[in-house]
């Protein structure tokens, strides 16, 4: 779902509980993060609501390389010919952005919330 002007110029593209933003200013389009790979047709949809093309997009600036951030990328790079901008300390990362140390251990998630382990019917 694409919403429009959340600041102005600033449009703000929601799927799948993730956010990519949409940075409008001259004729050109900036993407800051670039969502999880599924959302590339809904990408070129809202450039096309917003009555730009792949050709004003002037990069990607990705905040951190997560995966719901960089899903887009490596494709709007080599389709479209722009650079994607990532800080250093996550390049590695965004090559692979399935590799990433999580902050907590996620052992402790079952036993926090029961309701997360399945249950069989018997």
């Amino acid at each position: 779902m694409l919403s429009k002007d959340v600041a102005p110029g600033i449009h703000m593209l929601t799927y799948a509980s993730t956010n990519l933003y949409l940075v409008e200013y001259d004729d050109r389009v900036l993407i800051v993060d670039s969502g999880l790979p599924r959302v590339w047709p809904h990408l070129i949809s809202a450039l096309d609501e917003l009555g730009r093309t792949p050709d004003s997009v002037e990069g990607i600036v990705l905040t951190h390389a997560h995966f719901d951030h960089v899903g887009t990328a490596r494709r709007a790079q080599k389709e479209w010919n722009v650079p994607v901008w990532v800080h250093t300390d996550d390049e590695r990362l965004a090559r692979h952005p399935y590799r990433y140390q999580h902050e907590k251990t996620r052992l402790l998630y079952p036993l926090r919330y029961p309701a997360s382990i399945p249950r069989s019917g018997g």
